[in-house]
């Protein structure tokens, strides 16, 4: 539910951790939960949105999972008046924040390994923290 931040003054609605099974066809289901609870907010590029969540789930299953892909992919969004913060544990963690860096970049030609550039660009911000991927979408209006 929405409640006061005491420490800012802007709403907070934290979605409950969702666990996502991990398997492609789990991920249009969880990125639709996670676009419905965005859908009010004015500001929020919902096609630039859902791309980039999309993007970050696929890559989990593809790229972070175990071969039984019997572990669970872990989901959590924290959506204020200013920005959502969308969080994604793959299986395995093997996420690290040298992905990110210019040196990581991929070539428009290569087969795989473009999901993190394409998350970059529509995001406002992308970390690894501690094998976490966390996309920021802020309000620049």
């Amino acid at each position: 539910g929405i409640r006061d931040d005491l420490v800012t003054g802007v709403q907070t609605c934290a979605l409950p951790i969702y666990d996502m099974v991990n398997r492609l066809d789990a991920v249009n289901a969880a990125s639709a939960q996670l676009i419905n609870a965005c859908e009010s907010l004015s500001w929020l590029d919902l096609d630039r949105f859902e791309l980039a969540v999309t993007e970050a789930l696929n890559n989990a299953v593809i790229h972070g999972s175990d071969p039984d892909q019997t572990d669970r992919i872990i989901v959590q969004a924290e959506i204020r008046s200013s920005d959502v913060t969308v969080r994604v544990r793959d299986p395995l963690g093997t996420l690290d924040a040298s992905m990110l860096t210019p040196e990581h970049a991929v070539s428009d030609e290569a087969c795989s390994g473009r999901g993190l550039n394409i998350i970059q660009a529509l995001a406002q911000n992308v970390e690894i923290v501690d094998g976490v991927l966390v996309i920021t979408f802020g309000n620049t209006v």
